[in-house]
């Protein structure tokens, strides 16, 4: 369609990090904000994979997701369905990058780094991170929707140690 710009449609996964009541951002060089660890889910991959992948290319930690409220219950497993692990969110974004805008169904998920390791925090991709606390959150230069997504994921995780 001429003179019609396109969207590019995208599934995405992201991470909210915690360690020591924290939470992980990272500096989006295009969009230039903070953010959580994510990106894209790729050919042949799960969201939750990706979560996990995403996290460890961009931050160099490994995590384990979490499901807050969930408790016990009994999994989908079979030839024709697996269930996978639930997102925190699932938020529609529209996402304006300076060539071109996308719109991201984003899975966003609350880990952990497993075994409580951080010690490999700033090999992966992203050189620019911080640790936020809940009453940094408000003041961080970064979009409102993560914002929001912020606050729910330190509630949610309040009584997690």
């Amino acid at each position: 369609m001429e003179g019609v710009q396109m969207k590019k449609i995208c599934i995405c996964a992201s991470t909210l990090v915690f360690h020591r009541h924290e939470l992980l951002f990272i500096w989006h060089e295009k969009l230039k904000v903070w953010m959580y660890p994510g990106g894209h889910v790729e050919q042949n991959e799960s969201p939750d994979v990706a979560a996990r992948r995403e996290t460890l290319e961009e931050t160099g930690i490994e995590v384990e997701l979490y499901e807050p409220g969930f408790g016990s219950r009994k999994t989908i497993r079979g030839k024709e369905a697996v269930e996978l692990q639930r997102p925190f969110k699932i938020i529609y974004e529209n996402v304006h990058y300076p060539t071109e805008d996308h719109e991201h169904f984003d899975m966003v998920y609350i880990a952990f780094p497993s075994k409580g390791d951080i010690s490999g925090i700033g090999s992966g991709e992203t050189k620019k991170f911080r640790w936020i606390g809940k009453g940094e959150i408000q003041k961080l230069n970064t979009f409102d929707n993560v914002k929001a997504a912020a606050f729910d994921a330190f509630e949610a995780v309040e009584d997690v140690d």
